[in-house]
């Protein structure tokens, strides 16, 4: 057995029951520390499980109490509101009552007066649909042969995709 100050020791010596003593004091000390560091470790897991508890406690009470408001907001806008508009027209009163109104027209409720387009008709430009002259027609100009060619390109374009 070597020990580190170089000297060689013989089984059984005196030096070899000091050294081994010394390591069993230190074996000691370091047991008694990692102990130390467990409980430690231990201690603060159990403190930070504890705050991390009362966080998730909290949060949960504010999302609560948010989901709480929006729902309030929600239920709020379900109500009828009272006296806001005047109540729509009775739209049988002209008719007589043994004459049923087969088809009632839909009531749209408009109070700021925005002119609505249906968004089919949104995709169309307004006003009517530009047809070339008859005079670029019989002159062939070069606008309408282009416009002619490109309609065709599309035509032939969009015949190709359906067949597809």
């Amino acid at each position: 057995m070597s020990l580190s100050s170089g000297i060689k020791a013989r089984p059984g010596s005196k030096m070899v029951n000091v050294n081994a003593n010394a390591i069993d004091l230190r074996l000691t000390a370091l047991e008694s520390r990692m102990e130390n560091m467990d409980s430690r470790i231990d201690s603060s897991i159990q403190e930070l499980k504890v705050d991390s508890e009362a966080k998730f406690q909290a949060m949960m009470e504010a999302m609560n109490s948010r989901f709480q408001e929006i729902l309030a907001a929600l239920t709020s806008l379900q109500r009828p509101r009272e006296n806001h508009h005047p109540p729509p027209p009775d739209l049988n009163q002209h008719h007589h009552p043994a004459t049923p109104n087969l088809i009632e027209p839909p009531i749209f409720s408009n109070p700021l007066g925005i002119h609505l387009v249906p968004p089919i008709m949104a995709d169309f430009p307004a006003g009517p649909h530009p047809l070339p002259k008859p005079e670029d027609r019989d002159s062939g100009s070069s606008t309408y042969k282009r416009d002619s060619l490109a309609r065709t390109k599309t035509r032939a374009a969009r015949n190709h995709q359906l067949e597809n």
